[in-house]
């Protein structure tokens, strides 16, 4: 009889502790599946919105290279043939400075040529010399550098560089270009006036689409 008690009291012993691993690993389970669920809900937003952030991206750069067929920069900065140099001359070169999804944005259409010239991106910085901000032939200001626009713009000043960005009151720096991020549309803004004074020209055909023109009054284009 005693030998049949301990067996059963064994038994039981054994049925409850694996009903406990049972519920342990339940719990663990369950654990996982509210990380999992909490992370998708935690970082979903972010993902979708680093590729909004993307997308942006690639349509300001598609609309940039569009553009360049119909801005006329001086002869002496861009030559209507190929450059002998095989140095700068021959490069139509685009300067990013502080944002690194345009810099990616334009990478399907480097090396291509627009306008008889090789298309090359460069990263800039803040600090980037003058000499070499000077040579860009389209700029592409990020939206971070808001409060140092006004000393980036004044190195510029007089030299045929089309000036971008999309940050706010960009024109009223002198920008020549400026992006507006309308909810699913990006408008952009021409300011023919900025770009007189740095000897750049704009065709009537881009002009006709912008959302806004600066500098008409000024005479025609």
């Amino acid at each position: 009889m005693e030998n049949n008690y301990n067996q059963r009291a064994a038994q039981f012993l054994r049925s409850l502790l694996s009903w406990f691993r049972l519920q342990n690993l339940a719990v663990f389970l369950l654990s996982c599946g509210v990380l999992l669920l909490l992370g998708f809900i935690l970082f979903a937003p972010s993902t979708a919105a680093a590729a909004e952030s993307v997308r942006r991206a690639q349509v300001k750069a598609g609309l940039i290279y569009k553009f360049i067929p119909f801005i006329n920069w001086p002869e002496a900065v861009l030559p209507d043939k190929v450059g002998e140099s095989g140095i700068e001359g021959d490069q139509f070169i685009i300067g990013i400075m502080e944002n690194t999804a345009m810099v990616e944005a334009f990478a399907p259409v480097v090396g291509t040529l627009v306008k008889g010239h090789k298309l090359v991106v460069k990263k800039l910085v803040v600090d980037t010399s003058e000499v070499d901000l000077q040579r860009c032939h389209i700029i592409y200001l990020g939206d971070s550098l808001e409060d140092k626009v006004g000393a980036i713009m004044s190195r510029l000043d007089g030299h045929p560089v089309v000036t971008v960005s999309s940050m706010e009151d960009f024109v009223e720096h002198g920008g020549i270009i400026a992006f507006k991020e309308d909810k699913l549309r990006i408008r952009f803004t021409i300011n023919i006036r900025a770009a007189r004074q740095n000897e750049i020209m704009f065709r009537a055909k881009l002009l006709r689409v912008a959302n806004y023109v600066i500098g008409v009054e000024d005479g025609p284009e």
